[in-house]
Parts: C-alpha cells; structure tokens; sequence
C-alpha cells in the first residue's frame, strides 16, 4: 500500500480492528487554523501543530497527567474538532461572565 499525502498538512495511518477481527485502516490529518476576530474565515496557521505519535505526561508516564494525547487511535467512527484558545473581553473591561 502508498499512502499519498496531497493536502499539504502533516498525515499518517494506523491499523485498527472491527469488533468482528477485521482490520480498519485509520488515517489522521491535522491542521491549525487561525480563528479571526470578525466572521472572516478561518486560515491555516503559519505554524502547523505536529501530529503526536504517542501520548505525552507531564511527568512520569503512568503517575503523572497526560499532557497531550496521541492523535490515532485503533479505529475512528468519527472526526474530531478541538478548539484551544483564550477569551477576553471587548478592550480588555472586567467581566464575571
């Protein structure tokens, strides 16, 4: 098997099984966009966030909390859509909510 990437973001595969023992292929593509201010669409980040291989701890693996976990899994009926960021308010006021 080839796996051609044409995307121009960062890809990969992994095996998985069915619960009836047949394989499923799983392929991952990861991007990071930048969310703009006003309803502009979002643009692919200069930067990209690497695909993570294998899960990352803060510490000691297995006494410590996962810091980032790995981006495949074994089998995928879904996508995923993560948001990381920060909220402020209008001129940086004060706000409870």
């Amino acid at each position: 098997m080839d796996f051609v990437n044409e995307t121009g973001l960062e890809a990969g595969w992994c095996l998985g099984f069915q619960s009836d023992g047949r394989e499923v292929l799983v392929v991952v593509v990861k991007a990071t966009y930048v969310l703009p201010e006003n309803e502009e669409e979002p643009e692919l980040a200069k930067e990209q966030a690497p695909l993570i291989k294998s899960d990352e701890f803060t510490g000691e693996p297995g006494i410590s909390a996962t810091l980032y976990e790995s981006d495949f899994a074994h089998r995928k009926p879904a996508c995923d859509v993560l948001v990381n960021g920060s909220a402020h308010t209008p001129r940086e006021h004060p706000s409870r909510r």
